[in-house]
């Protein structure tokens, strides 16, 4: 490492310690680098948008997460750089939009229905851009046609239909003719061994939503959704027209549906 300040020390215990410094301090460089200068939500909040509470976890998705929507964006003929103003819809406490720091978006902003995720990015993200809580249902705090690009990661696949479907509807009040959504969902693979004996109610609606415990310090309605690619195709279409599917496509897991305004 340039500029090492230690030297070799004499003796063999003394450079097994200096070697063992060297790789501590290597080690937080490259922390460092992977999380910038940001600080990190608390425990609590990393778990409940990513159910666990391991800062390297909590920053290697968000970085991957971010990286995955930098693809998805290429897939469609565009990037980053085309969009002036950018919605974080479901921000949690900022795992993906602390990301975007320095990327020289004009406009960035972030909602969620969780208070506590919102005050923490409104405390120590606000270089990064506008945090807002939201409702439980719309209108969302801006007026038509602002965003060039939204993205919704982990929120359609925790949703009910019809709330899935009023939040389509404001999201593409809110998005400028020709903007993009990016939603990921969970498709039908996902769905775990013990709801089996759902998978004919998936295949023939396209849709299911499956109540459960529940995710600690968010509402009952916050359970999981599972969505056939035909069904958003077919449904979706409603409100935004799809123009790209790519499997797997955030964070290796959940499917991602890249959709345009008209």
């Amino acid at each position: 490492m340039a500029g090492w300040p230690f030297g070799s020390f004499g003796g063999g215990d003394q450079a097994r310690e200096c070697a063992a410094l060297r790789r501590r301090v290597e080690e937080l460089e490259a922390r460092l680098a992977e999380g910038g200068d940001l600080p990190l939500p608390p425990p609590e909040l990393r778990a409940r948008i990513g159910g666990y509470d391991d800062a390297d976890h909590f920053l290697g998705v968000g970085r991957k997460i971010f990286w995955d929507l930098k693809r998805l964006l290429g897939d469609v003929g565009t990037d980053l750089a085309a969009q002036a103003a950018v919605l974080d819809f479901g921000c949690g406490c900022g795992r993906v939009i602390r990301h975007f720091d320095g990327r020289g978006v004009a406009r960035v902003a972030g909602v969620d229905i969780d208070p506590e995720g919102v005050a923490w990015c409104r405390d120590h993200l606000d270089r990064i851009g506008d945090f807002h809580v939201t409702g439980h249902a719309p209108p969302l705090p801006f007026p038509a046609d602002t965003f060039d690009l939204v993205y919704a990661i982990s929120v359609f696949t925790h949703l009910p239909e019809a709330m899935q479907f009023g939040w389509l509807d404001e999201l593409r009040r809110v998005i400028r003719p020709g903007g993009l959504l990016i939603a990921s969902f969970h498709a039908p693979e996902l769905l775990p061994p013990d709801l089996a004996d759902r998978r004919d109610t998936l295949a023939r609606d396209g849709f299911l939503y499956v109540a459960g415990g529940g995710t600690p310090g968010l509402p009952d309605f916050y359970q999981n959704t599972w969505h056939t690619r035909d069904y958003i195709e077919r449904e979706w279409a409603r409100y935004l027209r799809p123009i790209h599917h790519r499997g797997r496509a955030i964070n290796n897991h959940q499917d991602a549906i890249v959709c345009r305004k008209a």
